[in-house]
């Protein structure tokens, strides 16, 4: 796994996408994205202070592609209760991963 930390960067996502070298649980995280994608293409701009990353799994050919898009859902709740194990806070769960405390 590596790490990979912006203040600003256009889309974690892309940034892993582009990366010749990709490795299992690379992880890219940024302060700020300019040029990010929600669910069904819509554009996402990130303001300073959210927690915004992205991670990387490579392919494996006897996991279908129906397994695979459980992993946005899986990931949202499990980052949710881990969130909620360090600090008993008022966090809100969006279909499908995104969290968010106080709006």
């Amino acid at each position: 796994m590596r790490i990979f930390r912006f203040s600003e960067i256009d889309s974690t996502s892309d940034f892993l996408k582009r990366k010749d070298d990709k490795r299992d649980y690379d992880l890219a995280i940024a302060e700020t994205q300019t040029h990010g994608r929600g669910r069904r293409g819509n554009n996402w701009v990130s303001q300073k202070g959210m927690a915004l990353f992205s991670f990387l799994l490579k392919v494996e050919e006897d996991v279908s592609i129906e397994e695979y898009s459980k992993l946005p859902l899986v990931t949202g709740i499990a980052v949710l209760n881990g969130l909620k194990r360090i600090e008993n806070l008022d966090f809100k769960f969006k279909w499908t991963n995104d969290i968010y405390l106080e709006d």
